[in-house]
């Protein structure tokens, strides 16, 4: 957006303005306010309500996308708990078991990367 406002204005600058001035070198007084009061103040209030209402979907939309990257983190999160959860039994056998599976992948990783 600050980009497009210092677009907008090196366009007021170069372009409008010089315009103005010529107009106002050329045309009498009530024909320039007219002209000013039905085209050039509509013209920027035109631009002003479109730009507000450009900002306010900018921030639903952004506050959209925020609150879903959230949620999608708090899923994940509960979905691991749930997963870690799942192996703990309180019985000695399988905690065993499971060692002796997760040595055995470490053992095999290890000699599969030695080579």
């Amino acid at each position: 957006m600050h980009r497009v406002a210092r677009a907008l204005a090196a366009f007021d600058d170069q372009v409008l303005a010089r315009g103005v001035n010529g107009l106002a070198r050329n045309l009498p007084a009530p024909t320039l306010a007219a002209l000013d009061d039905r085209v050039l103040a509509r013209s920027v209030n035109g631009l002003a309500r479109g730009t507000s209402r450009l900002a306010t979907w900018t921030a639903a939309e952004a506050e959209r996308r925020v609150e879903a990257a959230v949620e999608g983190v708090a899923a994940a999160a509960r979905a691991a708990g749930r997963r870690a959860r799942a192996p703990q039994t309180g019985q000695l056998h399988q905690y065993l078991a499971q060692a002796a599976a997760g040595f055995t992948v470490l053992a095999v990783l290890f000699v599969a990367l030695a080579r």
